[in-house]
């Protein structure tokens, strides 16, 4: 840098609300899948920074209302945003310690990778898909064992129990 120069805006320090064309597949710099609670984290965010609300940046705090977000929340929010930085997705600032920590969106933010399942989460639906179906194979076997029960009578009592 040359003394005396203005310096150039940083890029980073430019918000960036999407544009129809923008909307396309923009990967992060880690393109590994994200987890359930990253993608939400994408989408609470995605919704601060998208029309009609559109702000240029958000203030952390401004994200978790005081009255209804616990500790824990706050401290798993805050985990998420800093997992964004590290993909790209957002910029993040703090002037001093314990200060307002000031986040503002970038292009990576609006990419479908934030889309994509994790393996936990694949794992998950297959477990979820196992239950389900064994729970329907149990019904149906319920179903055949009445078929059965109905044609083990003798009689005109049978024929009572079969109606």
């Amino acid at each position: 840098m040359t003394p005396g120069m203005p310096m150039a805006a940083d890029e980073d320090d430019q918000p960036f609300t999407p544009g129809p064309e923008e909307e396309s597949h923009m990967p992060p710099t880690s393109t590994q899948p994200i987890s359930k609670q990253t993608q939400a984290a994408v989408h609470l965010l995605r919704e601060q920074f998208s029309e009609p609300i559109g702000k240029k940046s958000a203030k952390f705090l401004e994200l978790l209302p005081h009255a209804t977000t616990t500790r824990t929340d706050a401290t798993k929010m805050f985990f998420e945003v800093l997992v964004l930085a590290t993909k790209d997705a957002i910029s993040v600032k703090q002037t001093e310690g314990f200060g307002d920590i000031s986040i503002k969106s970038k292009k990576a933010l609006w990419g479908e990778w934030a889309e994509e399942r994790d393996e936990q989460q694949i794992l998950e639906e297959e477990e979820k898909e196992k239950e389900l179906e064994q729970q329907r194979e149990r019904e149906g076997e319920g179903v055949q064992q009445r078929h059965l029960v109905v044609g083990v009578g003798r009689g005109e009592g049978a024929s009572a129990v079969a109606a």
